[in-house]
């Protein structure tokens, strides 16, 4: 029979597991913390901290999609359609029942860096088409960052477009990296501490796969698609413990005591 300590490991590996199970599945607030030796942030767009309703309106703003939403653009593609190259085959999206130019939500990152310095913004997008203009993504290719280059919030948001991306086919799920040419400093006094990074809806139909922030500048795809997910210490604690728990589990005692 399993003694209690082998009762008690088998318990805690399952309970840890099940609750990775469901961070993975359900959105859980999400804090970055810069991995070490590296000079950027990179992080998944739908990993967000919080997402503020900014006007009480329902079916308007920025939503989480996957392959798995049921909503479609005018050209009846599917968001996310099954070919799409999104990182993790999830993104959010400015939902395509909104109404244009209007400031619906706010998203927020919370996030630690560790070297100070400059960083530009980049951001890896899509486009849905929703407007009656077809094929032309003129009304699907901007939003809002409510950071200033300091990380203090504004209620005055700079406006980011994208149509140069468009012409390069990152539409209807096809991402592709943008740079928005905004950039943000981490002062010394920052550093260890937590910012907040945010932006918001402007017009419906664009998508939003992953953001980076790099000390570097003109910084290409191959450059930009290679860089590592800022770590999230909360899921990252459970997945030690997993891995404690399957050894404690793996190091029982082969031969059974008799009770």
């Amino acid at each position: 029979m399993f003694t209690f300590a082998e009762h008690r490991s088998h318990g805690l590996l399952s309970s840890i597991l099940i609750l990775l199970l469901f961070a993975g599945k359900a959105h859980t607030a999400s804090l970055f913390t810069q991995l070490e030796g590296t000079n950027y942030m990179a992080w998944e767009a739908e990993n967000y901290s919080t997402l503020t309703n900014l006007t009480g309106s329902t079916g308007q703003g920025i939503i989480s999609v996957n392959t798995t939403t049921t909503i479609t653009s005018l050209l009846g593609t599917t968001i996310l359609p099954s070919s799409t190259n999104a990182s993790g085959r999830a993104a959010l999206l400015d939902n395509v029942t909104g109404i244009n130019y209007t400031q619906n939500s706010k998203v927020s990152y919370e996030m630690t860096f560790l070297q100070a310095g400059t960083y530009s913004l980049y951001a890896r997008v899509s486009v849905f088409e929703i407007s009656d203009v077809l094929n032309g993504y003129g009304n699907e290719d901007s939003f809002f960052v409510y950071s200033t280059s300091t990380f203090a919030d504004t209620a005055s948001p700079s406006q980011v477009n994208f149509s140069a991306t468009v012409t390069s086919n990152y539409t209807e799920g096809t991402f592709g990296w943008l740079s928005t040419g905004l950039q943000f400093t981490v002062d010394p006094s920052q550093v260890g501490n937590t910012v907040v990074f945010s932006f918001g809806d402007r017009e419906t139909g664009a998508a939003f796969d992953r953001f980076a922030l790099s000390m570097e500048t003109g910084l290409g795809a191959a450059t930009l698609d290679g860089f590592l997910n800022a770590p999230e210490p909360g899921k990252a604690a459970l997945l030690l413990m997993a891995v404690a728990a399957m050894v404690v589990y793996r190091r029982r005692p082969t031969g059974r005591q008799p009770c």
